[in-house]
């Protein structure tokens, strides 16, 4: 984004030096520049924001399926998962 805006500031100055006259054509072929630039822009934006959608959904898959299903007693409270517990029968 940074390059971005210095890129536009560098046109600006060079456009500044040249005059009016060459200006006007400069600054057509700088705003056409920018308008691809911004287009760019929102496309590689779309692509990031799908991106990030599918790593959300897999750390929520993983995480749901690590958790397991939560039961409640008959008070409405969660039962307190005591993670797994071995029993014997010696005695």
């Amino acid at each position: 984004r940074s390059d971005l805006k210095e890129q536009h500031f560098k046109l600006l100055e060079a456009l500044a030096e040249q005059g009016p006259v060459a200006a006007g054509a400069d600054a057509v072929a700088a705003a056409k520049r920018l308008d691809a630039l911004a287009e760019e822009n929102r496309v590689l934006l779309r692509r990031a924001i799908t991106a990030q959608e599918r790593v959300i959904g897999i750390v929520v898959g993983a995480a749901a399926s690590v958790a397991g299903p939560t039961s409640y007693r008959a008070s409405g409270h969660p039962t307190r998962d005591l993670g797994p517990i071995s029993l014997s029968t010696r005695a």
